[in-house]
């Protein structure tokens, strides 16, 4: 799903999509209250999608001043952070190896599949 733009949101569209995978990842350097991927674990339920929503983002706290790359890092937005964020969501962190630091991200299981769906993850 392309979000060049937020609005308007094809919700059908968009659950639809959801509900082709197991898990469905949203990352953005926003906050957290307010964000594209707090949206779409609402739509999600409400929609009864059966994906588990991985919504990565900056979190609800200010960051001190730094370089993008620094920033990204320090709230789990950089190569590494993503990667522990969603092997973690998924319960796989064990497999995914390194260690997970505290990040502000949050998984939110809206309907976990029983036993598997076959979906892609």
């Amino acid at each position: 799903y392309n979000l060049r733009f937020l609005q308007p949101v094809d919700e059908d569209y968009l659950a639809a999509l959801m509900n082709r995978y197991e898990t469905a990842v949203f990352v953005e350097e926003g906050v957290k209250s307010g964000g594209f991927g707090e949206y779409a674990s609402e739509l999600a339920l409400r929609k009864n999608c059966s994906a588990r929503i991985i919504a990565l983002n900056a979190g609800d706290r200010f960051f001190e001043q730094g370089g993008r790359e620094e920033l990204l890092e320090r709230c789990g937005l950089d190569g590494h952070g993503i990667a522990a964020s969603v092997c973690s969501g998924l319960g796989v962190w064990g497999r995914c190896g390194g260690t997970l630091t505290g990040l502000g991200n949050e998984v939110a299981d809206v309907a976990p599949a029983e036993g598997g769906s076959g979906r892609p993850r």
